[in-house]
């Protein structure tokens, strides 16, 4: 099950080393016709029921729908009320996480259907974006991008791995890194955990444990629409700052509320301050690096991100196993502060970038 976490990463790792150069040979426009391409065709590979190792090799694949992130965010970062367009579009993305597995869960349960009848719904909804993405992303070739970038030369392979080198090590990269390493470690962590926790330490329904993880994702969606509109008045920094400090409070009240209604219920508001964080630290980003390396960092901050949302949970299970579930706790309030502290370090390197 471990692999099965793992193989994403690896597709997300990759696209983050290739994702600049792909922009200077193909533009946008490449990089939203071949992520989507991928995803179809780890559709494809699923729904036909393969043998384990094909479907691996096919997840891992999927993994290059990374070339999707650094492009959107380095393209969001430009507009006016880049927050809000950041919020709406991680928004969905929560709405997906909690429709995603209730459509699963209906197919297999309710319809009876076997498993791998999932990816043909996986199937449409991919076919589906790609057109849709080429469509809207069409004018975006590689000449649009070099003009927007402004730099002749971009196609000089050696001046791109230094530029590669150099973005890789900024401050704010590096604090990027940790940041999202970190947040996106701490929301998988808690929607794997979380059930467990509630049935074993809170003695929770069936009801009770299974609630947590959408009252999660209904937070978080919550957060991110909100925190949009909140950051575009009042700036990005200070409102984050009190999101998280506020998102460590519920954590506090959730290790002292010992009911199981009332610990569902505080999960729903933790999702609703930690939610803002991801997308938060990725519009900072972009505030602070040239145009020239937002889709190169932002790709390998965002492939950070998906190796904290295996690494985490994985060594959370595992600490779990040697020393109880109680550890959820300890563990979950530790990776919050240190958001803090990181998110703290972000705008004082940013600061200084500026």
């Amino acid at each position: 099950m471990s692999v099965v976490f793992l193989c994403p990463c690896l597709g997300y790792l990759t696209s983050s080393f290739m994702n600049r150069s792909l922009h200077i040979k193909f533009g946008r426009r490449g990089a939203m016709m071949i992520a989507p391409t991928c995803q179809l065709l780890y559709a494809i590979v699923g729904a036909c029921h393969p043998i384990f190792p094909l479907f691996l090799a096919a997840l891992a694949a999927s993994g290059l729908s990374g070339f999707i992130d650094g492009s959107v965010y380095s393209w969001i970062g430009e507009m006016d009320h880049a927050n809000v367009i950041i919020g709406l579009l991680h928004s969905a993305f929560s709405v997906g996480c909690i429709a995603g597995p209730f459509l699963a869960g209906s197919l297999t349960n309710i319809w009876s259907r076997p498993w791998y009848h999932w990816y043909i719904l996986m199937c449409v909804f991919s076919f589906v974006g790609l057109v849709l993405l080429s469509f809207a992303f069409w004018p975006q070739d590689s000449d649009e991008y070099k003009s927007e970038i402004a730099q002749g030369n971009e196609d000089n392979s050696a001046q791109n791995h230094r530029l590669f080198s150099k973005t890789l090590f900024k401050a704010e990269t590096l604090v990027g890194i940790g940041f999202v390493f970190i947040c996106l470690g701490v929301e998988a962590s808690i929607t794997s955990w979380i059930p467990t926790y509630i049935k074993r330490s809170r003695n929770g329904g069936d009801l009770s444990s299974n609630l947590c993880v959408p009252f999660f994702h209904i937070g978080m969606a919550a957060g991110r629409l909100t925190m949009g509109y909140v950051t575009d008045l009042f700036g990005l920094y200070r409102p984050m700052t009190v999101a998280i400090c506020a998102a460590l409070a519920c954590q506090v009240l959730f290790f002292l509320v010992v009911t199981s209604s009332s610990s569902t219920a505080i999960i729903g508001i933790l999702g609703f301050f930690i939610g803002p964080g991801y997308p938060s630290a990725m519009i900072a980003l972009t505030i602070v690096l040239p145009a020239n390396e937002r889709v190169g960092t932002t790709s390998i901050v965002n492939s950070a991100g998906q190796a904290g949302a295996a690494i985490l949970p994985f060594a959370l299970g595992a600490l779990s196993g040697r020393f109880g579930i109680e550890v959820f706790n300890y563990i979950v309030s530790g990776e919050i502060l240190a958001l803090l502290v990181l998110w703290r370090w972000l705008i004082k390197t940013s600061s200084k970038e500026s």
